[in-house]
């Protein structure tokens, strides 16, 4: 079967915990990436008619700062991004 993604995803090594910022609740594992969305892995499913705003625990070799934060909201078996807040990535090294 062929690939019909326009973009190719980055599986990554470090599965980062991904939680809701609203209400702290943990909401899975960050799995792969692509620069349009993101893949979780969760043990619960979440609604997917609202955006969450949401914390990326970041490992102290790949950034300055503990958590990358930004605003997604579920797309089929993915999550697309809405909005990534520029104050986090600055000092990220990807």
């Amino acid at each position: 079967m062929s690939e019909k993604r326009k973009n190719k995803r980055r599986h990554l090594l470090y599965y980062a915990r991904i939680f809701n910022v609203q209400t702290r609740e943990r909401m899975g594992n960050l799995v792969d990436t692509t620069p349009e969305g993101v893949m979780l892995v969760s043990e619960k499913t979440h609604p997917t008619d609202k955006p969450f705003w949401l914390s990326i625990e970041l490992s102290d070799d790949f950034a300055d700062k503990p958590f990358l934060e930004l605003s997604a909201k579920i797309l089929g078996a993915g999550w697309m991004l809405t909005h990534i807040s520029t104050l986090t990535v600055l000092n990220c090294s990807i």
